[in-house]
């Protein structure tokens, strides 16, 4: 006599069979698993204009200690985000105003470059 317990097969048996998206009958075998390329940049476009916070890492790992510099990149970054985040506004207007001035040359470059094409 067979029980209906003896004919199922115990989970831990059972194959996972993932689904697979369903194919376009339209598409070539392989469509969509090309890469694209990547853009070629132009040197002598202008470079995007730098915000506070990083005219202040800029300036911080300048300034770091030698003992500090024997701390990771994660670390010693965790260290400056740390720093710039407990900062009143009044001491990050230096670097407000240095992102100001660099965005103003970024417009201006830009708009020379832009010109030249």
């Amino acid at each position: 006599i067979i029980t209906p317990a003896a004919t199922q097969i115990p989970k831990a048996t059972k194959s996972k069979v993932r689904k697979q998206p369903p194919k376009s009958s339209g598409d070539p075998p392989g469509a969509g698993t090309k890469k694209k390329r990547k853009k070629t940049k132009d040197p002598d476009a202008p470079k995007n204009p730098l915000s506070a916070y990083l005219f202040f890492v800029v300036k911080q790992r300048s300034e770091m200690s030698p003992s500090d510099s024997e701390l990771d990149f994660r670390n010693m970054a965790k260290k400056i985000g740390k720093t710039w985040r407990s900062m009143s506004k009044d001491e990050k207007q230096p670097y407000v105003k240095l992102a100001e001035y660099d965005k103003t040359r970024y417009e201006r470059e830009k708009k020379l470059y832009k010109e030249r094409q």
